[in-house]
């Protein structure tokens, strides 16, 4: 039995079979290491997201209630938002404005994680400390978002208990939570 593991797969080609204004799919022709040829469909979004944690200093986290439609009900998430043509922490910074109305004493970068294993781009990660709420939301159109503040134990058990449930939402919390050495 021949071993491949950890030897690199080439991409021979690639082409666009679906785009529109914010997803794109690719077909992909690799190379295993094996030398057989393979297709696989990628997707691609158009551009890499933020999430935010955000915190108060009485320790109550923010969080959205929106609509899924992956699951065609409302869930409870962060802030979210796809990076613009600006740096991560600005982007961070106004879907934290425009989804809640709230700004942060504090905003830190939490590191990344690959979209998925067929998804191409990046999830970017930011705890905010000091929220407050300023100002009204300012929604797009295709949005509609609740804010919520909740105590912290009672979001450790929507955490626990997977009311919140999509994965980059998730990670966004366990990092933080970690960083403020909550866990």
């Amino acid at each position: 039995e021949k071993n491949f593991m950890n030897k690199p797969w080439e991409v021979v080609s690639k082409k666009e079979v679906f785009t529109d204004e914010f997803v794109a799919i690719e077909d992909w022709r690799v190379r295993h290491s094996n030398k057989e040829d393979r297709s696989y469909k990628m997707v691609r979004h158009k551009g890499d997201a933020v999430f935010v944690f955000g915190i108060t200093k009485n320790n109550e986290v923010l969080v959205l209630k929106q609509f899924f439609m992956s699951s065609l009900d409302w869930r409870h998430t962060v802030i979210a938002g796809l990076v613009e043509q600006e740096d991560l922490e600005t982007t961070a910074v106004r879907e934290l404005k425009e989804e809640a109305g709230c700004v942060a004493r504090e905003i830190v970068y939490l590191g990344k994680t690959l979209k998925g294993k067929w998804t191409l781009g990046y999830y970017h990660f930011f705890v905010a400390t000091g929220v407050e709420r300023v100002t009204k939301q300012s929604l797009e159109e295709s949005e509609a978002i609740e804010v919520e503040f909740i105590p912290f134990e009672k979001f450790r058990r929507i955490l626990k208990d997977g009311t919140i449930h999509d994965v980059a939402g998730v990670e966004c919390a366990y990092r933080a939570l970690d960083h403020l050495k909550l866990l």
